[in-house]
């Protein structure tokens, strides 16, 4: 379970949570009826978006579209996009680069081999993506 997906798991309980609160708190029976059908509607809605867009998780954001076509764009000029399609799943499902936010980190060390040329400087998880994906 991604990072993403665990936020979103968080949120819906708290959302849970906050209805309960507000519910055991009310001081009659139409608050608290006002209070179920507000949670109910938020989970509703969440439940939602979860099921449109869940599969993807943050990868469906403009962010994440974008890292992902560029990684595969950059990647295929020199590799098979399958076999870059690939890399790009094994990578963004490893945390912490299952998120926009941690894929970015790579570039870090890739910047840092470019300038230097000490291959330990980039992120192991490259040798395990192309093991896995170039068989």
């Amino acid at each position: 379970m991604s990072a993403y997906h665990v936020g979103q798991l968080l949120g819906v309980a708290a959302v849970v949570a906050i209805t309960i609160f507000v519910v055991r708190r009310a001081r009659s029976t139409a608050w608290a009826v006002t209070a179920v059908v507000i949670g109910a509607t938020i989970l509703t809605v969440d439940a939602t978006n979860f099921l449109a867009h869940g599969s993807d998780g943050p990868w469906a954001t403009p962010k994440g579209r974008g890292l992902k076509a560029g990684f595969i764009d950059g990647c295929s000029r020199g590799t098979p996009e399958p076999t870059c399609k690939c890399m790009f799943d094994y990578i963004s499902s490893q945390a912490p680069y299952d998120t926009p936010d941690g894929f970015v980190t790579l570039a870090y060390g890739v910047n840092s081999y470019l300038r230097t040329g000490d291959s330990s400087r980039i992120a192991p998880v490259f040798r395990e993506a192309g093991r896995r994906c170039h068989a």
